[in-house]
């Protein structure tokens, strides 16, 4: 009897430890560049897909503040901009573009070990640049997946992708409308 004790005291140890830890946060942070100031539109959504295949698109228009960390789900998040500037006609021309970024949580690893939080910075420019950055607590592993693709009546401007150590920061910026403002 004292043998089967030792023998499942010993297997709940060694199966504790297997077990793990739990996934990182991710945070997201939204601000514009003060060299061109405040776009004069912005939309911020994901798409959340559930098993049965349907899609929700999810509009966080409104719902943050600028250069406020938000807690946020893994996911490709798309960011639509406008900015107007004056032609060499004098006329107020505003321009759309999206980023599609990559957003990922860090999993948790076996023997309890829990993922880091890791916290994302995008800044919007005029025209069609983004500056993609993040900061996370500590080194972790993390793979990258492919970009959700767009329609076609964006125009692929350019697409990033960049690793620094295990990380990976991927995105994507499309020109989606320009017109003359009245």
């Amino acid at each position: 009897m004292k043998k089967i004790f030792l023998f499942l005291a010993g297997a709940a140890i060694a199966l504790s430890s297997c077990n793990i830890g739990e996934d990182g946060n991710a945070f997201l942070s939204i601000d514009y560049s003060d060299d061109y100031g405040e776009p004069v539109f912005v939309n911020v959504s994901y798409d959340v897909k559930y098993d049965d295949g349907r899609v929700q698109t999810i509009d966080l228009h409104n719902s943050w503040d600028w250069g406020v960390y938000y807690q946020i789900d893994r996911g490709d998040y798309r960011i639509y901009w406008e900015y107007e500037y004056k032609n060499d006609r004098n006329k107020t021309i505003r321009v759309g573009n999206e980023a599609i970024i990559e957003i990922w949580i860090d999993p948790g690893r076996t023997k309890h070990r829990d993922g880091v939080d890791v916290y994302f910075d995008v800044v919007l420019f005029d025209e069609d640049h983004i500056k993609f950055t993040h900061e996370k607590d500590t080194e972790a592993r993390h793979k990258s997946y492919d970009l959700t693709e767009t329609n076609d009546e964006k125009t692929l401007l350019y697409t990033q992708k960049e690793q620094k150590g295990d990380y990976v920061l991927n995105y994507k910026v499309y020109k989606v409308t320009e017109y003359e403002v009245e």
